[in-house]
């Protein structure tokens, strides 16, 4: 009797938190939208770029 009481509390547990583990821990800003050259965007990620690469040049593992 005592390892069914377990079973449910472990079924009632999993069916709490499995909805909440498939569910993204972030918002969703679609597919839809525009892009344009030349912008404050491109300029950040060819920035971000350009950092990573300076970084990963001056490792002394790599």
């Amino acid at each position: 009797m005592r390892w069914r009481s377990a079973l449910v509390h472990v079924v009632l547990l999993a069916a709490l938190v499995l909805p909440l583990a498939a569910t993204q821990p972030w918002p969703s800003c679609g597919t839809g939208g525009t892009y344009t050259a030349n912008n404050t965007y491109e300029t950040n990620l060819l920035d971000l770029i350009s950092a990573f690469q300076g970084n990963a040049s001056s490792s002394p593992t790599l």
